[in-house]
């Protein structure tokens, strides 16, 4: 059989909108898979950032030293009984109200006076702290104006009552140089009429969670800390903090902390004002 030059020929495909459509979702699927890819090494980087920085650091109540943080590195381990120490920096100058040095961020919440209308709250917020603030305010013949915090944290329930009394009694909330105010510390601070937060200070947040002593099983567990979650939010929202704060806080680990930039702490408006004089 003979085949002509006719009979040989092919003809050219043209491509329809339907080939383009295709070749645009293969093209997708493509870029969503390296996009996959390349947010899983991010991932897995911090997380290696993170072993890193928590590889070797003990809660013995000693200053921990940590780099400050940057807008794309803000995740730092959370030593409750210990201070967080930038380098070259020198520990929060606590002396107007007779703390020395010798910090003791683990001891329960202790309140001292300047004799000048400012209140410290100084060390760990535990269950009952609440009570002991409200009696420190009451057995004063001076007027307070001002709460001084310096603070890891600790009853988030005791934090919320002493945000209340806070603004009740029409007071503000400062942070020092260098100072410490984490984990439920930063609720406190919000309580303040006006917020300053000094710019070298560290305050950081992360999830509310049940203490592992705590009876009851998961599920009540789980409940309790959904209810002091919404909390948290309403009392932002009343005080005119952004509840987008909270978003931060339940997406941290509880070994973890959340340490908000200068940014963030005017933009959520947790500081209504920050002080950048030299430390």
């Amino acid at each position: 059989m003979n085949y002509t030059d006719t009979d040989l020929a092919i003809e050219p495909h043209v491509k329809t909108a339907s080939d383009y459509f295709q070749d645009g979702m293969l093209w997708l699927v493509f870029l969503a898979m390296v996009s996959a890819a390349g947010y899983v090494l991010m991932l897995d980087y911090r997380h290696l950032q993170y072993e890193d920085r928590l590889a070797g650091i003990e809660d013995t109540g000693e200053p921990v030293p940590m780099t400050p943080v940057s807008p794309s590195d803000q995740i730092r381990p959370y030593v409750p009984s210990s201070r967080p120490v930038g380098p070259g920096r020198n520990a929060p100058d606590l002396s107007p109200f007779g703390i020395e040095t010798d910090l003791q961020e683990k001891s329960a919440m202790i309140f001292k006076s300047d004799g000048k209308g400012a209140l410290l709250g100084f060390g760990t917020i535990t269950q009952g702290t609440a009570d002991v603030f409200e009696r420190a305010l009451l057995g004063r013949e001076e007027v307070i104006t001002e709460i001084v915090l310096h603070s890891p944290g600790g009853s988030v329930q005791d934090a919320l009552t002493m945000a209340q009394l806070i603004r009740d009694n029409d007071m503000n909330t400062r942070i020092v140089a260098n100072g410490y105010c984490a984990s439920s510390c930063p609720l406190v601070l919000a309580g303040g009429i006006e917020r300053e937060v000094h710019a070298s200070a560290w305050v950081g947040v992360h999830q509310v969670y049940t203490p592992p002593n705590t009876f009851g099983s998961i599920q009540q567990g789980m409940d309790q800390a959904q209810r002091i979650s919404a909390q948290c939010q309403q009392a932002l929202v009343d005080y005119g903090v952004d509840p987008a704060l909270w978003i931060k806080a339940m997406e941290t680990p509880k070994d973890q902390l959340y340490v908000l930039t200068v940014e963030e702490l005017e933009e959520l408006k947790l500081a209504t004002k920050v002080d950048d004089a030299e430390a």
